[in-house]
């Protein structure tokens, strides 16, 4: 009888498990000599890592997290140089003095005042060399965008545009190439947004001081753009592509934007050609950029006036330039002057000037005609995204794809031919058949080692949710959630070598010195040669990660040789070896620590305003996510080194350490608190109004009132309630009972389509409102103005219209509704949404229609999302149906006033809640 199981396992052995690698029994004298040989061996192996790993991280942590630029004071700073002081006196006034200045706040004229002040006054000082324009604009228009995976309409009227251009003033201006600065000055709901984007706009206006009393007049016309409405999904700057007569000269643009309040200073993604990043590159005083980020952002929600500009309204080569960490005050009311990092805004100066005289002279910069006729005389610059990375914000590294894929090629060949030509002492195998095998072996090894170091951390995660229900802990404490990942995922690295070596969790690998000979060339030509192919892969894939793999492969090259020659002199247990090997590769683990952990970071900061997902998975989701990312770092930073690691110290002793670190971790986080004022929970309170809009514009009957509550994470109302005493009497009402409900979606229409990241909101009674019941007060109403009814014309040689299949005449009749949106009685809106269902056929917002959202098994939509006008606007369009068919709108206007009661809640929420209240009236109407 032929045994299945036996003849599976000797058909797949050999290629895991390659012949001379075997684990042997040994006899019990023999062991104990052996077990002493390992803990020494353990301890000096354990020692090489603090000693290589220690002052790696060190450095990180100086990079990412330390001030090392110092701001430039104003008083000694030269006129033509950035001075982080000057900048800093913008940010306060904005952000301190002003405060916010969301949409439809008075802070927003505020803010459009004081600028047009400063332009004024840096007008009236500047060289008579110089051409300084200046245009207060405002601007309307409607587009269609995909925001969020969701299909969106935004209309605006009215919004202002601060424009200023400055040029030579002896050559003509229209006609040559131009660069132009963006940076918007409304900042989000309910923040006063020092960093975003008050930092933004003080660095052009210290740029723009610097043009202007330096002396010195720019090589091309430079645009600075101060738009005022970004926060409302990017329309002041659709306003000035479309519109401005200017924006047919810019040939190059950098958008400012901000993630968080410190360094690094990041290009987040360019486009749609690459040669300012090449410029960049070349001037940057401090640079920091890398091409990751330009597959890494897509995935990030969210978008920048980057995309108006460079993607989908223009094709303008430009790069988009973003504070990133100290995320935890984004778009919250800590974001203030204070949280802002020192010498941040002095590195954006300090490289803006230079890449403003580099992007004057780089021979692409063209106007939008000019770009439009290179590309029908078929002329282009390069159609990949180059690889670059920046080397300790010291220098750019900066090479064209086909030179990554030439290396990749290279260097992938030179290790296929490393079987055929190593000896067999060398290698410690007899053939190069057996020796091609045992490198697939650790290949596939090296494969495991990557799933590994996912799972093991992801199993930590769920484990720790599962038994405390304790989502997000480690929020306000991210270091700990590294003390937990980490070690899993060291332990997820090392098991698929200790299994390839034979050994197991709870078994050690003995090895001869033959079989440990031949373990370690296979393992660690074997690991380069994954490291290669999978830096191959990405690079063909379009993906510019690969130059990691190829760095880390050239380093290691000399690393085994290194390490027998050390081994040979000091012997086998000497931990000089093991650091000899790791030494080579010091430079690419030090760039992989800082990399993956300024990234890593970013993500659990970013854990906290992602939304969240359904219950009950919804809770393990930001674990999961942490643990994934950390499992990526651990992987990029120890994976290489892991083979011949794991022969040091891959003992089930250490493996334990390892995971009793870990789970001691997670019960410590389990006993944390997720929130700080250092890193607040974002909570939205709403006091929603409900009725069904009357079309004569008079006040209807508010038939429901509410107080909304939700939140940006997975930690939902329910949570709020449990952890902040008074909570729930405050919003209890007298002979109410039955306190929190589940909220419709509806409630948070006015958010839309931001509402949609939040899977569970909810809503307790609320009195009647004493601001709608004063005399006068006029609901927010959408109204018919004109109503008529068209037939289509008979096609031509026809003499009459055409008839379906079934024989029947097809609907002949079409309806135009003229509407009339009106503010009523609200004086600060923010943003006013309409959902409108039916069988429209077309309307005056887009020139096709564009494609309708279905939202959870409701009826197709289309979504408008409005803004502009000032107090009491009216807006109007017009919306063309079906003939006797009916048209329903939900009409949802978000006011930013609130009223006493609303105040009084609040004032119960801790100073660890990020809140945003204000006030939202919804109507319905059918037509």
């Amino acid at each position: 009888m032929v045994d299945a199981r036996a003849l599976a396992t000797a058909a797949v052995e050999p290629l895991l498990f390659p012949l001379p690698i075997r684990s042997a029994p040994s006899p019990r004298v023999s062991r104990r000599r052996g077990d002493g040989q390992w803990l020494w061996k353990g301890i000096g192996g354990f020692a090489v890592l603090l000693l290589f790993y220690a002052p790696l991280l060190e450095l990180s942590r100086r990079l990412t997290f330390t001030t090392r630029i110092a701001p430039k004071p104003a008083a000694t700073t030269p006129l033509d140089q950035f001075s982080e002081e000057r900048a800093m006196a913008h940010v306060v006034r904005l952000a301190s003095d002003i405060g916010i200045r969301q949409e439809g706040s008075a802070g927003l004229d505020l803010s459009r005042e004081y600028i047009l002040e400063e332009v004024r006054r840096l007008k009236a000082k500047a060289s008579p060399r110089l051409r300084f324009e200046i245009d207060d604009s405002r601007v309307s228009g409607s587009f269609h965008m995909n925001f969020l995976f969701r299909s969106l309409t935004l209309a605006y009227q009215n919004l202002s545009n601060v424009v200023v251009r400055v040029s030579d003033a002896s050559r003509p201006v229209d006609a040559s190439p131009s660069i132009l600065l963006n940076a918007h000055y409304d900042s989000p709901l309910g923040s006063p947004g020092a960093a975003d984007c008050a930092s933004c706009v003080a660095t052009l206006l210290e740029a723009l001081r610097a043009v202007a009393e330096g002396g010195k007049v720019p090589r091309a016309p430079v645009i600075f753009l101060f738009n005022g409405a970004e926060e409302v999904f990017l329309k002041g700057v659709h306003g000035f592509v479309s519109k401005h007569p200017w924006s047919e000269s810019v040939g190059a643009f950098i958008n400012f934007e901000s993630a968080g309040s410190a360094l690094p200073d990041l290009v987040i993604q360019s486009g749609p050609v690459m040669w300012p990043n090449r410029v960049y590159a070349e001037t940057a005083v401090h640079p920091s950029a890398t091409v990751i980020t330009q597959d890494f952002f897509p995935h990030v929600p969210g978008d920048t006036d980057f995309r108006i500009v460079s993607k989908d309204f223009d094709d303008v080569p430009g790069m988009d330039l973003m504070m990133v960490l100290r995320g935890y005050f984004y778009h919250t009311p800590y974001d203030i002057a204070d949280n802002i990092m020192p010498g941040v805004l002095q590195m954006r100066g300090e490289n803006l000037l230079p890449l403003l005289d580099g992007l004057a002279a780089a021979p692409e910069l063209k106007t939008r005609q000019g770009r439009r006729q290179a590309a029908a005389k078929g002329e282009s610059n390069e159609d990949q995204v180059p690889v670059f990375f920046d080397l300790f914000n010291q220098v750019i590294v900066f090479y064209p794809r086909h030179m990554a894929v030439a290396s990749n090629v290279a260097l992938l060949g030179a290790l296929y031919l490393v079987p055929f030509l190593a000896s067999p002492a060398a290698s410690g195998y007899a053939t190069a058949t057996q020796r091609c095998s045992a490198l697939a072996s650790a290949a596939v090894a090296q494969a495991l080692t990557w799933f590994m170091a996912f799972l093991v951390p992801v199993l930590v995660a769920v484990g720790r949710i599962a038994l405390s229900g304790k989502p997000l802990a480690w929020y306000s404490h991210p270091n700990t959630a590294f003390v937990m990942f980490v070690p899993a995922a060291i332990i997820g690295t090392l098991l698929p070598h200790v299994s390839r070596a034979g050994g197991s969790w709870s078994k050690p690998a003995v090895l001869s010195h033959d079989q440990e000979v031949a373990f370690c060339w296979s393992a660690h030509w074997g690991g380069l040669i994954y490291f290669v192919t999978l830096a191959m892969i990405v690079t063909m894939c379009g993906g510019g990660g690969g130059y990691i793999g190829v760095w880390w492969s050239l380093s290691l090259l000399p690393s085994l040789f290194i390490y027998n020659k050390l081994q040979k002199t000091f012997g086998h247990s000497n931990p000089i070896a093991l650091l000899g090997y790791m030494l080579p590769a010091a430079v690419p683990c030090a760039y992989c620590i800082n990399f993956s952990a300024f990234y890593t970071f970013f993500m659990a900061e970013k854990m906290g305003a992602s939304g969240a997902a359904p219950l009950p998975w919804g809770l393990f989701v930001p674990d999961i996510v942490l643990a994934c990312f950390i499992g990526i770092a651990v992987c990029i930073i120890v994976a290489p080194f892991a083979p011949i690691l794991s022969r040091w110290i891959a003992r089930p002793a250490f493996l334990r350490a390892l995971l009793l670190i870990s789970v001691v971790a997670a019960a410590h986080i389990c006993t944390l608190f997720p929130y700080s004022t250092h890193a607040p929970k974002r909570v939205v309170m709403q006091r929603v109004y409900t009725t069904h809009g009357a079309m004569d514009g008079a006040h209807p009957p508010v038939t429901r009132a509410e107080t909304t509550i939700a939140t940006a994470d997975c930690n939902d109302a329910a949570f709020l309630l449990a952890t902040i005493p008074g909570l729930q009497a405050a919003l209890a009402q007298p002979g109410n009972h039955s306190v929190m409900a589940l909220a419709s979606k509806a409630n948070l229409r006015a958010l839309y389509p931001i509402s949609d990241l939040i899977d569970r909101s909810f809503t307790f009674p609320a009195p009647p409102s004493p601001r709608l019941s004063k005399p006068g007060f006029r609901f927010p109403t959408l109204q018919v103005i004109n109503d008529t009814t068209t037939l289509p014309a008979a096609p031509p040689h026809s003499t009459s219209l055409p008839l379906a299949p079934n024989g029947t005449t097809l609907p002949q009749a079409r309806r135009r509704l003229h509407l009339e949106l009106h503010a009523g009685s609200l004086e600060q809106v923010w943003a006013s949404v309409l959902n409108i269902t039916g069988p429209v056929t077309a309307w005056s917002l887009t020139p096709t229609l564009p494609p309708r959202e279905v939202s959870r098994g409701g009826p197709p939509s289309l979504m408008v999302h409005y803004n502009g006008g000032g107090p009491g606007f009216k807006w109007q369009f017009w919306v063309e149906l079906v003939a006797g068919q009916q048209l329903n709108v939900e009409l949802a206007v978000l006011d930013q006033v609130v009223d006493g009661d609303v105040s009084r809640i609040a004032a119960v929420f801790p100073p660890w809640v990020a809140l945003t209240a204000s006030s939202s009236y919804i109507s319905y109407h059918s037509l």
